[in-house]
């Protein structure tokens, strides 16, 4: 019509248009390393955003020992970077010892994260400890079903209770049933490189590093946090107003929830039933705490007594 040739005059829709030269949405995610830069399920990591410029290497979405050097060393970069996730992670590794059936292990995955809500699901978890080194995953002979005996008939239109097929009669008009008779429940299992490095991070090594080496000013406070969740959990403020009460935290100012990230991260603490409980790696380091608080305790009463002296003889 006379208006179509008009409006596409006016807007000369296809001036410029080249179509060799299309646009490509998918340009940004081209390149050779592009299956490190996703994870298996298609789903961009939150490392793995698109880069602002070309021209640079995109970060690695995957710890692997391809990328990280070692099992130990991507177990520990998993965790590391996964700091809420932690106790989930390990505690697979440590299920999955002696073999784990898919089902059983999924079961204590979903009833571990009651309190503690998760993007991942458990299969989820087992495939980047997989891709770690520190899984693997044995597919077993299948398990005979509960109802093996009763066959499960499918087909586009279920039958309602009152509707009965002819399967003889069906067959000759070539719709074809699928009978389920058994059901295949694979196994997790820990490797052994996956076992050290449990074994590694479940020492207290990392607690001893930061809340005895790196954060030691700040060694009562830990000691108060600790001591206040022997009794059992707590919520957040009752730790943030624990951690304020002392002049350390307040020039330059240390928020409460900086105290409850290091435990978190280290294994002395954890969300679980809606607040915060001491693990039992936690309550075994306590006594350690303790020691180390006496002893800078006495430290400093002797600089001071010895401080007071030479004034004394000045």
């Amino acid at each position: 019509s006379m208006e179509a040739t008009a409006f596409d005059s006016k807007l000369d829709l296809a001036s410029g248009f080249d179509a060799e030269e299309s646009y490509n949405p998918l340009d940004f995610i081209e390149g050779e390393d592009d299956e490190d830069w996703m994870d298996d399920d298609g789903l961009l990591l939150p490392s793995a955003l698109p880069p602002k410029t070309t021209g640079r290497k995109r970060p690695k979405a995957v710890y692997s020992p391809e990328t990280t050097g070692s099992v130990s060393q991507a177990v520990r970069n998993l965790v590391t970077t996964n700091a809420a996730r932690r106790h989930a992670l390990l505690s697979i590794i440590d299920w999955a010892r002696e073999g784990e059936r898919a089902s059983v292990l999924f079961r204590k995955i979903e009833k571990l994260q009651e309190d503690n809500r998760s993007v991942y699901e458990p299969v989820s978890y087992c495939r980047m400890l997989e891709r770690a080194g520190a899984l693997r995953l044995e597919l077993r002979d299948p398990i005979p079903a509960e109802n093996a005996d009763a066959k499960r008939t499918s087909c586009e239109a279920s039958p309602s209770d009152s509707a009965s097929i002819d399967l003889e009669e069906a067959a000759a008009e070539g719709i074809e049933y699928l009978s389920i008779e058994e059901d295949v429940d694979p196994v997790w299992r820990s490797t052994d490189e996956g076992m050290q490095a449990y074994e590694e991070l479940v020492q207290g090594d990392e607690w001893r590093e930061k809340v005895l080496g790196s954060d030691s000013r700040y060694a009562e406070v830990y000691l108060a946090i600790m001591h206040l969740l022997l009794d059992g959990g707590k919520p957040k403020g009752d730790i943030v107003d624990a951690a304020q009460s002392f002049e350390v935290t307040k020039k330059p100012l240390k928020l409460g929830a900086y105290f409850i990230d290091v435990l978190e991260a280290t294994c002395a603490i954890r969300w679980e039933h809606a607040s915060w409980n001491l693990t039992e790696l936690g309550k075994a380091l306590l006594p350690e705490l303790e020691v180390f608080c006496e002893q800078v305790c006495q430290t400093q009463d002797d600089s001071s007594l010895a401080d007071e002296e030479v004034r004394n003889d000045a």
